[in-house]
């Protein structure tokens, strides 16, 4: 396997490549980014919940595996190997919604950090969901190019 270098998508059009489409490489950005930040502070909130016997342990779990799957889909979605956006836009606006509603169900948390981790994957999938349309052409006009044929 050959990790090959990513560039942005100006960079990609400076270099005569198919530019990947803008709001679809800073949505997968932002997941990126956030994900990881978010699977490791929830993971420490994990760490308290269980160490607190099992407080809110449900709920600290099942958004652990929405954080893992955002981070996933937002490199799929960076790297071009995800064939559409919607699943990545849709799970990263429930993650967004997810995280906001957990505000309800733990009291003592404050809003701002909730905030801060929810707001950004809800942005982040409204801005995969718009840019769907241009993100399927980018990959059909990929995978039609001579340079995907030979395997770059």
């Amino acid at each position: 396997m050959v990790l090959r270098h990513q560039y942005s998508p100006l960079e990609e059009q400076r270099a005569g490549r198919l530019a990947r489409p803008v709001i679809v490489w800073i949505s997968s950005v932002i997941m990126i980014i956030f994900g990881f930040l978010c699977f490791a502070h929830f993971m420490v909130c994990f760490h308290v919940a269980l160490s607190r016997g099992g407080e809110n342990f449900c709920a600290f779990f099942i958004l652990a595996i929405l954080e893992a799957s955002c981070l996933y889909l937002g490199l799929e979605t960076f790297r071009g190997r995800a064939r559409d956006t919607l699943v990545s836009g849709i799970s990263s606006v429930v993650l967004g919604l997810y995280s906001l509603s957990m505000y309800f169900w733990v009291p003592d948390r404050a809003l701002d950090s909730i905030v801060l981790f929810s707001m950004p994957f809800f942005v982040a999938g409204v801005v995969a969901l718009l840019g769907r349309k241009k993100y399927a052409a980018w990959r059909k006009a990929l995978n039609a190019s001579p340079a995907a044929k030979k395997g770059m």
